[in-house]
């Protein structure tokens, strides 16, 4: 069939293209100006997005992978394996729930001592604040790991508090549910279609998505594939992401 070239990002000052067949599906990797930087096979929602805000998954995305053992939390609050670890809790009659809630939070807290900041994080979150990109975190810890993580680390500078939700917020669903996205890009002043969801899991996928939103896919060589628009293995990459799509 008939070939045709097209233009898919501006990153830095290289226009990377593309020879396909018309209404096949794409897959770029290795692109030439960001080695570990990935486009999805969504072509059309990718070439349309505009990024005005980024919102952040926390722990494994902002922090690194495995500081949270949650197979230690599944037995210990005696979690079903393969359900989701909020929905059953929140299914539970209240003495169990109390009980299930209180075994989340020690392994929360007893995973801080491990926990680390993921590499670059700090320079990508610099580089998006001096480009006025507005910034949010969207994650099923709590409050509390929230306010430590932030204050641990030295990153409450590049978070507007009403931009940062926990497991605690009651105003929607926690993730995969799109209601944080939502809620965190109203308070942005911005459409959820012009946000860009990062993390480390589906969850964190399906929640941009079910909002409108781009998403970036943190890859770590133990996590599952997703279906993001962007696919990254280093947290500065994300900046060369927005760069290309920002208005």
């Amino acid at each position: 069939g008939t070939m045709a070239t097209i233009r898919l990002m501006l990153i830095g000052n290289s226009v990377i293209r593309a020879r396909l067949r018309p209404h096949s599906n794409l897959y770029v990797s290795k692109l030439r100006t960001c080695s570990n930087l990935y486009v999805s096979k969504n072509l059309h929602s990718v070439s349309k997005a505009c990024i005005k805000g980024v919102i952040f998954d926390m722990d494994g995305t902002l922090t690194k992978d495995l500081a949270i053992d949650f197979e230690e939390m599944r037995s210990r609050a005696k979690i079903p394996k393969g359900s989701d670890i909020l929905e059953h809790v929140r299914s539970l009659p209240a003495p169990e729930r109390e009980k299930a809630e209180k075994v989340l939070n020690d392994v929360e807290i007893e995973a801080r001592s491990n926990t680390e900041l993921n590499d670059g994080c700090h320079e990508m979150l610099q580089k998006l604040t001096h480009m006025n990109i507005p910034l949010g975190i969207l994650t099923r810890n709590t409050d509390e790991g929230v306010e430590w993580t932030l204050k641990e680390f030295g990153l409450s500078e590049y978070f507007k508090s009403d931009c940062v939700l926990s497991r605690s917020w009651k105003g929607g669903l926690p993730k995969p549910s799109g209601d944080g996205v939502k809620y965190i890009s109203s308070k942005m002043g911005i459409d959820p279609s012009d946000c860009l969801m990062v993390g480390d899991w589906k969850d964190d996928v399906s929640a941009g998505k079910n909002a409108g939103a781009s998403t970036c896919y943190v890859s770590l060589p133990k996590n599952e594939n997703s279906e993001s628009d962007f696919r990254v293995e280093r947290l500065i990459e994300i900046v060369d992401i927005v760069k290309s799509k920002h208005l």
